[in-house]
């Protein structure tokens, strides 16, 4: 399971990357030209979120199989890295979605 959190995060920081990089407004949920006010601003805005959710992911991932490996009480500890996981996924998507709010017309 960790494996697949470490791949989810790579992938969130990859497309965090390209649309911070590349301003690609295209792919951004619900995004709509005629009710943004700052294109730029948006795509810094989403990517830098999805960067940092991508970071946290990796991390989750890393620093959970260093606890299962080393130390003992975690053995059983995955239940909890995926509780981890999907809070800190949750609070970053809502956190991205209301900031998008400051960009709308």
């Amino acid at each position: 399971m960790l494996i697949v959190i470490f791949i989810i995060g790579a992938i969130l920081f990859f497309l965090g990357v390209i649309i911070w990089k590349y301003n690609l407004t295209k792919i951004i949920a619900g995004y709509d030209e005629e009710k943004t006010k700052d294109k730029q601003g948006l795509t810094k805005w989403v990517g830098l979120n999805l960067i940092i959710m991508g970071v946290l992911s990796i991390l989750i991932s890393i620093l959970g199989k260093w606890f299962i490996n080393n130390i003992s009480y975690f053995k059983s500890g995955t239940p909890w890295l995926l509780f981890i996981f999907f809070i800190v996924i949750i609070i970053f998507s809502l956190w991205t979605v209301l900031g998008c709010k400051k960009y709308e017309k």
